[in-house]
């Protein structure tokens, strides 16, 4: 019933001609929501769209103060309640990235004059760069710490006792780690290791990833490339159009400008190809990947090549 109310709000908003223009009336705020499963410059996306004049975007969970905001355990409504009180007068339009994933928009009401559009990035790529965030990163090391001190003798009581969003991850996680025990013979070097139970951590995200490019799709919600608004600029037009229901257009030399602006985890020259990375990774990443795209159905007809994603250089048999 929650998806089904999810589906019937959308597609009305859809029935409008723009996901989000849902009245005639004058001068209603609009509130957009671009979701994110992360590592795909949202950092990046939230700093460039607050370089528009009328545009208030905050990133993740907190506002642009750094002031931590639930946003799982508030409405929708109240969220924007929240962040408008914290916006300037003059900001029309209002918005956040990646504090939201798609699929937790399908258990709530959705406020009218919300605008919706996922972020996606290809999924070689986007792995690669959630394995490397969290090898790099603090917490990364201590949810694998928690992860692994719970693995052998509590698996049942960490999954009713952890309360951070990565369980459903950790829950994957082990499946996959099943799964590719029956496929593979691990060398012990290389299980039960930092960067092992990273990946697959990780890779437990993807069935999930998947299944939301999925619902866009159906759905018909525009799903903007990481590939192309870090380096496009007529796709930064286009999201900002978007996000503003065509009230709000930047010239081409904006845009130029402003798909140049520096950021720390995006690198635009001399980055590996999805390909490239692929062929680095050891046999076993490889068939952890293989069982993911056995999830999904194959490796052609799925979401990701449906939103123009190369996926023809993957094995799917070892």
């Amino acid at each position: 019933m929650q998806r089904i109310l999810f589906t019937i709000i959308v597609l009305s908003i859809i029935s409008f001609g723009m996901i989000g223009y849902t009245t005639n009336k004058k001068n209603i705020p609009t509130n957009f929501l671009l979701t994110s499963d992360g590592s795909a410059a949202t950092t990046w996306l939230s700093q460039v769209l607050n370089n528009i004049h009328t545009v208030y975007c905050t990133h993740y969970n907190a506002d642009l103060n750094g002031e931590l905001i639930d946003v799982e355990h508030i409405s929708i409504d109240k969220y924007f309640q929240i962040i408008r009180s914290k916006a300037n007068t003059d900001s029309k339009y209002v918005g956040n990235v990646h504090g939201y994933i798609l699929n937790m928009l399908q258990d709530v009401e959705l406020p009218q004059n919300l605008i919706i559009a996922n972020l996606i990035r290809h999924p070689i790529t986007l792995l690669d760069s959630s394995e490397k965030f969290w090898a790099k990163k603090e917490h990364g090391k201590e949810f694998y710490n928690y992860f692994i001190k719970y693995l052998d003798d509590s698996r049942n009581n960490f999954f009713t006792k952890s309360v951070n969003h990565y369980t459903p991850s950790y829950a994957e996680a082990l499946e996959y780690d099943r799964e590719l025990h029956k496929k593979y013979t691990i060398d012990p070097s290389e299980y039960n290791t930092f960067e092992y139970w990273v990946f697959l951590i990780n890779l437990g995200r993807f069935d999930r990833i998947h299944a939301n490019m999925q619902t866009a799709d159906a759905l018909g919600i525009p799903q903007f490339k990481f590939e192309d608004y870090t380096q496009d600029p007529k796709t930064l037009q286009t999201i900002i159009q978007f996000i503003t229901k065509n009230q709000k257009t930047i010239s081409n030399h904006a845009a130029s400008r402003l798909v140049n602006i520096p950021a720390q985890n995006v690198t635009r020259d001399n980055k590996p190809s999805p390909e490239q990375i692929y062929a680095s990774w050891s046999d076993w990443k490889k068939i952890a990947f293989a069982i993911h795209i056995e999830h999904i159905g194959g490796k052609k007809n799925n979401a990701y090549v449906q939103n123009g994603y190369d996926l023809s250089f993957i094995e799917e048999k070892f």
